[in-house]
């Protein structure tokens, strides 16, 4: 049986901050062998644990180390698995391809993969999302980009289809990086995140591009305090102050992990999946009646308020409790 995947603790958002609250890895896990708590990364059951790697598939901080494939060859990828070869119980789980791959596959030139018929009904590792909805999923994100998508083929498992390319191959993301080759127009800058996903969710930022996991902020609801900003470990929130001041959102470098909402008193913010980048939203600067800081607020929100900071509106105060001279 396939060893549990390894967590990278460094890499897990729930072990970086307390405030983490990401929970992919633990819905996706058909075995209930993740175990979560606050400020620690998840520890896996090796007991329930089948090897399945839907963990690894659904993180997108690649934390959990993701089961070894077979490097993509040329514009088809072939797979096989023990769902379909029952004898080879060594060799990875379709299940296990997760977007990450899939978009370091298609930087590498697969635009087809082509896969053993499989029983997952019968497979010890069986429980698994289906690969075919991650990779419904990626498609989804490379049509909002009018990309060319990835074709998916099974065909019976030849001796000189498979057979030479069944062996696990470690996961090289240094090698798959080297072979990456982004889109013709996209636009490398400050602003570009590490990874193969990140790296083609920059790329053709048209305005209805989907995203995997965008962070949403409800201007309405909105108090302006700046901690969505300040807390993000990415710098997937940002407070510009050019030309204008706004707060930006760059979906492509959200991992997931939550913080931003968890911190947010104002319950402003909630995290979408598989959608298009929000605008950016405008700030209007004020001088606070109550403590007389400057500050700011979005300026969609509701009008006749008070020009309050967030803290001095928070508790109701109209001057400040002590004055320092």
């Amino acid at each position: 049986m396939t060893p549990a995947p390894r967590v990278a603790a460094s890499a897990c958002s729930r072990a970086r901050n307390p405030l983490g609250s990401c929970t992919l890895c633990e819905q996706a896990c058909p075995r209930a062998a993740i175990e979560l708590a606050a400020g620690s990364a998840p520890r896996i059951a090796t007991e329930a644990c089948n090897g399945c790697g839907a963990c690894a598939a659904a993180c997108p901080a690649g934390a959990l180390d993701p089961l070894p494939l077979p490097e993509p060859q040329g514009p088809d990828w072939r797979l096989a698995c023990s769902g379909a070869l029952p004898g080879r119980a060594n060799i990875g789980c379709l299940n296990a391809l997760g977007l990450e791959q899939l978009a370091a596959a298609w930087l590498a030139g697969v635009r087809r993969i082509l896969a053993a018929p499989r029983d997952c009904g019968r497979c010890p590792r069986q429980g698994a999302p289906d690969f075919t909805r991650t990779l419904a999923r990626f498609n989804a994100l490379l049509r909002s980009r009018r990309l060319e998508t990835i074709a998916f083929e099974e065909q019976p498992p030849t001796r000189g289809l498979f057979g030479p390319k069944l062996a696990p191959v470690a996961p090289d993301r240094g090698r798959r990086h080297l072979l990456a080759r982004l889109p013709a127009g996209t636009s490398r800058d400050e602003e570009e995140p590490p990874g193969a996903l990140g790296r083609l969710l920059a790329a053709r930022r048209r305005p209805d591009a989907l995203f995997p996991i965008v962070p949403r902020i409800d201007p309405q609801a909105c108090t302006g305090c700046d901690g969505c900003a300040s807390v993000c470990p990415t710098g997937a929130i940002r407070l510009d102050a050019e030309p204008v001041p706004r707060y930006r959102i760059l979906p492509w470098r959200c991992n997931g992990c939550g913080q931003c909402a968890a911190l947010c008193d104002a319950r402003a913010i909630e995290i979408a999946f598989d959608a298009p980048a929000p605008a950016p939203i405008a700030l209007s600067e004020f001088r606070c009646e109550g403590c007389g800081v400057q500050a700011h607020r979005p300026t969609a929100r509701r009008a006749g308020q008070r020009a309050l900071c967030a803290v001095c509106a928070a508790r109701g105060h109209t001057r400040p409790d002590i004055l320092v001279l």
